[in-house]
């Protein structure tokens, strides 16, 4: 069985004296997040955690250790942690989940004709709902 990336996300943020880019995604189960120095080019650490937000903390955690930042300048996960991870429809008996890249392949009219008639609830990678107006804006972005 072969795992396919999912939920791929790059930012860029400064950390001390240097810029670093921090990368995450899931694979199968796992959530993986590296983090690179971006001059010079390097990975700085790669790590595993049960959720995004576990691998964030934790690769973000090491690259303090490995890069000896003082506490004035740690860095934090970015800020854009919260996003667009699942899609739910459901139409009385009938209950569907959706990916974000499935979602935007399904008909246009479809998906307008879910969200306008309140079909739709929007999942973070934590399983928590979010309002329909930031998971609107997170759709438009991943449509970009």
């Amino acid at each position: 069985m072969t795992s396919v990336i999912e939920e791929y996300e790059e930012y860029q943020r400064p950390l001390g004296l240097t810029t670093i880019q921090i990368i995450s995604y899931r694979l199968g189960e796992k959530h993986v997040c590296i983090v690179n120095n971006l001059d010079p080019g390097a990975t700085i650490c790669r790590v595993v955690g049960f959720s995004r937000l576990d691998a964030l903390k934790r690769g973000l955690l090491q690259a303090n250790e490995l890069l000896s930042v003082t506490p004035f300048t740690t860095a934090t996960p970015p800020v854009k942690v919260a996003c667009l991870s699942l899609i739910e429809y459901t139409d009385g008996g009938e209950h569907a989940c959706y990916s974000v890249e499935t979602f935007l392949r399904m008909p246009i009219e479809f998906r307008t004709q879910s969200l306008m008639q309140n079909k739709l609830v929007f999942r973070d990678p934590e399983g928590e709902e979010l309002p329909s107006g930031m998971a609107l804006k997170y759709l438009s972005q991943a449509c970009a």
